[in-house]
């Protein structure tokens, strides 16, 4: 395996698209109409600089933060990602984070700040056609087919992808300083689609946490909704859903609970007040930081499921 050490710039790209949704509502409150479906409403995303970073450094010392660019052999071929450990041996709690839409998802070091601060390595994959894993880019994918078949070549992909999540996770398990037993997985819009239907396998996932899942595909796409649906009947780990307020569309996660709690699966979900003032900025509440409003939700979901963070080592 071949590792590089990375600089690592402090942006952190918003996941899926910018386009125009449904209104959000708040929970309790009755689902608009859902939109005609959208074939295009996926957009390639602006570029990450984190992912065009060069290799002369990593400025994540400053923050205490051991981080490197490592690559490995997985099912479907090669796939690289970004690696956070806390300082120390360990083993450490470890938290898989599932990128979104973006072609170039970049390092999610603002991830970083907030889970290795907590005590927990922070694994961030890129699945095939992304960023770092060479491959067919899954918006590429999608449109490659007529426009009527392009809702369930996307389902199909976005389902491909999760063997991706897989790999990783076996990957991250596999890692001496990780504690395996003590395994928490994370995702934001395309990510969080990945974190519920990854939670169909035994992955030996502890707590899942799926931001924004779905919000710009959920109304234009049946089969999403189905599959979602269908993996979040049989989750294999307890799963939290939390979006902001104002993002795109709020069902996914109302929508999701509810067919956890029918189907007796542990799970929690909460829509937390609006950031900023339009859907973009509601979308990228997922982002992270030393402080994200989340973040203590997060942490006792986490703990509540027997994923407790380490007191990082000094130095």
């Amino acid at each position: 395996m071949r590792t590089v050490s990375l600089a690592f710039g402090m942006v952190l790209a918003l996941s899926g698209c910018h386009r125009p949704a449904p209104a959000p509502f708040a929970s309790g409150a009755s689902a608009p109409p859902a939109p005609a479906p959208a074939a295009e409403a996926i957009v390639r995303d602006p570029p990450d600089a984190g992912a065009q970073a060069s290799v002369s450094g990593f400025p994540g010392h400053r923050h205490d933060i051991d981080g490197e660019l490592i690559h490995f052999n997985a099912t479907r071929g090669k796939l690289g990602g970004f690696l956070y450990k806390p300082k120390g041996p360990g083993p450490f709690p470890a938290v898989l984070y599932n990128h979104g839409s973006e072609r170039l998802p970049g390092n999610k070091f603002g991830q970083a700040l907030f889970f290795v601060k907590h005590g927990f390595v922070l694994f961030v994959p890129h699945r095939l056609g992304h960023g770092q894993s060479p491959g067919e880019y899954i918006v590429d994918a999608r449109d490659s087919v007529p426009p009527a078949a392009r809702d369930t070549k996307l389902v199909e992909s976005l389902v491909d992808q999760v063997q991706d999540v897989d790999d990783a996770t076996a990957y991250l398990k596999s890692l001496s300083f990780v504690d395996a037993r003590a395994l928490a997985m994370v995702g934001c819009s395309f990510g969080g689609i990945e974190t519920v239907l990854a939670t169909k396998r035994e992955l030996g996932v502890r707590a899942a946490v799926a931001f924004a899942t779905a919000a710009q595909t959920w109304g234009g796409n049946a089969p999403l909704r189905q599959a979602l649906k269908d993996a979040a009947r049989s989750a294999k780990a307890p799963l939290l859903f939390l979006q902001a307020e104002n993002d795109f569309d709020v069902r996914p996660s109302l929508e999701l609970a509810s067919e956890m709690e029918a189907s007796g699966r542990p799970h929690a979900m909460k829509i937390f007040p609006p950031k900023g003032s339009t859907p973009e900025e509601g979308h990228s509440f997922c982002m992270g930081g030393m402080d994200p409003p989340w973040g203590d939700e997060v942490l006792a979901f986490f703990a509540k499921n027997g994923v407790t963070g380490a007191v990082p080592a000094t130095r």
